[in-house]
């Protein structure tokens, strides 16, 4: 394979795999965007991770590249916003 056709292939995957992470993030807003969900955000006290479970809006959803998802919630109570991921999601509305 030349060096021309090489850096062509590259092009093409990279264009398709653009494309790929644009079509899931897509997908994943369409399920979670302003969605109120609970959401855990453990916290350690005397060493001991304990739960601290609270209760907010998707403001943000990213798929990340190890395909989880990434998620901007503000708390509802608070107005707090956190980063979370997916295991740290209890329930969703």
């Amino acid at each position: 394979m030349n060096k021309d056709l090489l850096e062509n292939l590259l092009k093409e995957i990279k264009s398709k795999h653009e494309l790929y992470y644009l079509d899931v993030n897509k997908i994943s807003k369409s399920y979670l965007l302003n969605k109120q969900i609970k959401f855990n955000v453990p916290v350690v006290v005397d060493d001991v991770i304990k739960e601290n479970v609270k209760t907010g809006i998707v403001e943000e959803v990213t798929v990340t590249t190890d395909c989880d998802v990434m998620l901007e919630v503000k708390d509802t109570n608070t107005k707090e916003s956190f980063i979370i991921f997916s295991y740290n999601i209890i329930e969703t509305e």
